[in-house]
């Protein structure tokens, strides 16, 4: 029995089980299986069937999932709603997504949604709306931005008027007119505001976040900050032409005709300017400085200097001389 004490340890082996004995304890133990139990077949990949577009029928698992583009939908205002609202409008529902508020209670979740809303003729407008359920905030929004609708200009009833450019935060929206047949080329927020406004052909990028408020905020201000072309030539002081053929004479659209005032200034930067070529003296600073001089009413021994004064004519501009670096006459009058 003392051979059997300490950590000697003697195992027999039997085909079936295995047996340890130390010192006069006897345990048994489970033998190893003989052979490896074959694995469970896989589980079956589910099928995914798509329609004659392209659209997922079926929706996998969520392991399979991949992100695919989700399509906004245009949709029009419930009958229930139509006596809060004019008639005619569409709406669609860019963003919808949950919140939360801390108050003294805890959290409080609520349901953001931001809505865009037009008629499909000119008219747009964009609202968020907060409630507890998500079908609830919409209905919030769709109403607020039926009372902010704004007018949109739009050339030939299709496209903007000009190339332009708009910046919320971080995100710049630059646009610019397409001509009939071009469609939409654009971010999928700006196109689904395009056709909620009645624009048909137009193109768009979108530069730095991708934000949704940011986009719709900055493309809005962009629709709202159009020029037409009549009043970029009013700002330019130009006159507007059109050629429909080549050989044909051009249609005078617009033709500007300055103002009393402006007709002075523009006479008087004339003579200005004529007087200032006849300068007798090499145009540097000393005779300059003896012009102004005898401008001030200073005696200057230069006959030169004295008939180039005489010569002055009385519609001097004092604007164009200090521009021109050339000598101030101070006793003449600002036109």
């Amino acid at each position: 029995a003392a051979a059997f004490r300490g950590s000697l340890l003697l195992r027999l082996y039997t085909p079936s089980r295995q047996f340890s004995v130390s010192g006069l304890r006897l345990a048994a133990k489970p033998a190893a299986k003989e052979a490896a139990e074959p694995a469970a077949p896989a589980a079956p990949k589910p099928k995914v069937l798509f329609d004659e577009n392209g659209q997922v029928l079926v929706k996998p698992e969520a392991s399979m999932q991949r992100r695919r583009r989700v399509k906004l939908a245009i949709e029009p205002i419930d009958r229930a709603l139509t006596k809060f609202v004019p008639p005619g409008l569409s709406y669609a529902v860019i963003q919808t997504k949950r919140t939360s508020n801390m108050t003294s209670a805890g959290k409080k979740a609520s349901m953001s949604s931001l809505v865009v809303v037009g008629n499909g003729n000119g008219a747009l407008g964009y609202a968020f709306g907060r409630a507890a359920e998500a079908a609830d905030s919409v209905t919030k929004g769709v109403l607020r931005a039926a009372r902010s609708l704004v007018p949109i200009r739009r050339l030939d009833n299709h496209t903007i008027y000009e190339k332009a450019m708009a910046k919320t935060k971080c995100t710049r929206v630059f646009a610019r007119p397409k001509t009939p047949g071009n469609g939409l080329v654009c971010h999928k927020f700006i196109a689904v505001m395009c056709k909620l406004a009645g624009i048909k052909d137009l193109g768009a990028d979108v530069l730095g976040r991708t934000n949704p408020l940011s986009i719709v905020s900055a493309f809005f201000k962009l629709l709202e900050a159009q020029r037409t072309v009549e009043e970029r030539a009013l700002e330019q002081k130009k006159s507007v032409l059109e050629y429909r053929h080549l050989d044909a004479a051009p249609r005078v659209v617009l033709e500007y005709k300055p103002t009393e005032q402006e007709k002075r200034r523009q006479e008087a930067t004339l003579a200005t300017m004529a007087w200032l070529r006849q300068f007798p003296l090499e145009p540097n600073f000393n005779n300059f400085l003896l012009a102004r001089q005898l401008l001030a009413g200073s005696k200057v021994e230069n006959p030169d200097l004295h008939k180039w004064v005489a010569l002055m004519p009385k519609q001097v501009c004092l604007e164009n001389t200090a521009l021109a670096g050339c000598p101030l006459p101070q006793h003449a009058k600002a036109v």
